[in-house]
């Protein structure tokens, strides 16, 4: 082994161990077989953004990359190439033998300001040979000693129209690959989305590398089921993998690239530049999560404050409040599940969600069981319903007026005997609950009914309610859609709400007085 060929192999080493830096990127895509040549998606700008690395669905931008050509060069010798440009019988007994790369290589090393010389690939023995000097050089002829000895072979009159058709072919297969290329977004690619233009000419060269900007639309009218899939990520906005994907022998092979997600372990390694994609407006994001957040605050603060969510038939609590009612909870439960994902849907899709039939069937048993629960109530309580209203309004009365007599002592304000009477008399006025206490005394109230205390119907009814609700806001927001629930799942929670309206109707009291 000489020493110009060790020195060449130990820098072909070097660059294929260190990434070297590539128009200001410490990123390099080295080839693989016998070529040095490097290639690769470099970086994405946004063009309707000041060429910045961030966009939206509906920008311009540019994917630039590196040696196209030298890819397409590679792709060819291994085979890969258009079912429709298949390439001629003496031209893909060159690819067979793995002497297309050498013959492209041969056509450059020969070329000069009028095209490449004829005579080099002729036989040394060609009586035909003009000169001695029109010989080929010892190097160029022991590099390419195969590919000459197939070339006078197949092209006995001429070798050398044997290079130009190779290299017509490549660069016909280029033309073709460059108007064939779709974008790839992390796992999805665009069918639909071509590139703006499909010819493209090298943007600049540095030694033997080339670089091109291929300009694409992110056209939200194009590949719609792509789109929504991109949305599904729980975050709509962050760092995308991008690449360019191009189809040959019937199947898509992937640019390499360095635009890739931070959450990509290939990211770390190749420290590319990233490129952050939002397929949401934030703003409008935004603000769908404050009004859903406002109506679970106004929801939480009416449930707590009113009787909404209360059932004013069963026997008040310690603190003169009516217990919570299953049933009204786990029917305004549904009601807030499915209108705030609806809501949350049409931010994220940019569409109008077509509510199915689950839905119909989650608020229908809310409902159901609620107007069942109201229908086994005893027609006589109201009179009682109205007592225990004016034991309530009585009892706010007393809290309101205890406040007032503990500020006034409070203050060092001299109470007269009648207002220490009355003082002690109102501290035994039952505390309304608040707080941690007041959530736990709800969690009583929904397992627990007034014959049996704490019963496992009601349990049955709140955990198929949770287990479900939890499931289907999980479904909308990984998946951007509304779920399915089968017949069997939806019959599960049908049934835990039958079972609770059944023994609501057994511990009636006044179907129990008639037995």
């Amino acid at each position: 082994m000489n020493a110009p060929f060790r020195s060449r192999l130990a820098c072909l080493l070097l660059v294929s161990l260190f990434p070297g830096l590539t128009r200001g990127q410490s990123v390099d895509f080295i080839g693989k077989g016998n070529s040095a040549v490097s290639w690769g998606v470099l970086e994405v700008r946004d063009l309707d953004h000041k060429n910045s690395a961030e966009g939206e669905i509906g920008d311009r931008i540019s994917v630039e990359i590196k040696n196209f050509d030298g890819w397409i060069i590679e792709q060819i010798a291994a085979g890969n190439y258009p079912e429709t440009q298949k390439p001629s019988d003496k031209l893909a007994k060159l690819i067979n033998l793995g002497l297309f790369k050498d013959a492209i290589d041969a056509r450059n090393d020969s070329e000069t300001a009028g095209g490449i010389r004829e005579d080099w690939f002729r036989s040394d023995t060609d009586p035909g040979l003009a000169q001695a000097q029109d010989k080929a050089p010892a190097d160029f002829t022991s590099k390419y000693a195969s590919l000459l000895k197939e070339l006078q072979a197949d092209y006995p009159k001429n070798p050398g129209q044997g290079v130009r058709e190779a290299a017509a072919y490549m660069q016909t297969v280029f033309d073709t690959q460059v108007a064939g290329l779709r974008l790839k977004i992390n796992d999805y690619t665009f069918s639909d989305i071509a590139p703006l233009s499909s010819r493209i000419s090298a943007e600049a060269t540095k030694g033997n590398d080339s670089y091109y900007s291929i300009p694409f639309t992110l056209d939200s009218r194009l590949d719609d089921d792509i789109w929504q899939k991109l949305r599904t990520r729980v975050f709509p906005w962050g760092t995308v993998t991008i690449t360019l994907v191009t189809k040959l022998s019937d199947r898509e092979h992937n640019f390499p690239t360095a635009v890739f997600s931070l959450d990509d372990p290939q990211a770390s390694t190749l420290k590319g530049n990233p490129f952050t994609l939002d397929t949401v407006d934030p703003g409008t994001l935004y603000a769908a999560i404050a009004v859903v957040l406002f109506l679970l605050v106004l929801f939480i603060s009416v449930a707590f404050r009113t009787d909404i969510l209360r059932d004013p038939t069963r026997k008040l609590r310690s603190d003169l409040n009516f217990p919570f009612s299953l049933s009204r909870l786990q029917m305004a439960f549904w009601l807030f599940v499915v209108v705030s994902s609806f809501l949350f849907l049409f931010v994220a899709t940019q569409k109008v969600t077509v509510l199915n039939v689950t839905c119909l069937w989650l608020i229908g048993i809310g409902s159901g069981t609620a107007l069942g629960a109201a229908i086994i109530t005893p027609g006589d309580t109201n009179n009682q319903i109205g007592a225990n209203k004016a034991i309530q309004v009585k009892a706010e009365e007393d809290r309101n007026r205890l406040r007032l007599l503990r500020q006034k002592k409070r203050r060092g304000e001299t109470l007269d005997s009648v207002q220490l009477a009355e003082l002690e008399t109102l501290e035994k006025v039952p505390k309304s609950y608040s707080g941690f206490a007041s959530l736990r005394q709800l969690l009583i109230d929904v397992i627990s009914d007034d014959a049996e205390g704490v019963a496992i119907y009601r349990f049955q009814m709140l955990a198929w309610t949770i287990a479900l609700g939890f499931v289907f806001i999980f479904k909308v927001a990984v998946d951007r859609s509304i779920p399915t629930f089968d017949v069997a799942t939806l019959g599960l929670l049908g049934i835990s709400s039958g079972t609770y309206l059944g023994f609501k109707l057994q511990n009636d009291p006044a179907k129990t007085a008639k037995s």
